[in-house]
């Protein structure tokens, strides 16, 4: 999976325009994502979303 600050995208890209690099994390973030056994969910929102939207979104969703 990659998120691209650019605009290159190819079969692995799920993201593009990201105002964040994997170099901008804060380091627990990028500790924990080393660890195979650590599971993420990532939520994936549209710009003209707002945040109390996506958290709606979220809140609605059953997993």
């Amino acid at each position: 999976i990659v998120i691209r600050k650019s605009t290159y995208i190819d079969p692995r890209t799920i993201a593009t325009q990201s105002q964040k690099a994997a170099n901008d994390l804060p380091q627990h973030i990028k500790n924990h994502l080393k660890n195979p056994d650590t599971h993420i969910q990532l939520i994936i929102a549209h710009p003209n979303q707002t945040p109390q939207q996506v958290i709606q979104l979220i809140k609605s969703q059953s997993y």
